[in-house]
């Protein structure tokens, strides 16, 4: 996990660097909006590098693995593997088997 975290770093810092506010400056948006759209990718950027300290997913992830309803996570591709995986199906046991409605 260490390992991990210390290749992430460096592209964290480099986002950080050059947020939405940077495009939208270039594009010819006004300074304000420029100013917000920075100070919201460094407030994403911060509350991500958190999360991956954490172990938990960025925010970017979420959406995503809730956009395509499965597990993803950009780390993977530092493995060699998809981003998203199928989420694995919990079971339930019921005592008498499983019931008819599970939501009345």
């Amino acid at each position: 996990m260490q390992k991990r975290i210390t290749r992430l770093l460096p592209l964290l810092l480099i986002l950080s660097l050059t947020g939405c506010g940077s495009i939208a400056g270039i594009i010819g948006a006004s300074p304000m909006a420029t100013q917000i759209l920075n100070a919201v990718s460094i407030t994403t950027t911060t509350i991500d590098a958190t999360r991956i300290v954490d172990g938990k997913k960025t925010i970017n992830e979420e959406i995503l693995s809730e956009v395509t309803n499965k597990d993803c996570k950009f780390s993977r591709i530092l493995d060699n593997e998809f981003i998203c995986k199928t989420w694995k199906p919990y079971s339930v046991k019921y005592p008498e088997g499983k019931p008819s409605d599970p939501y009345p």
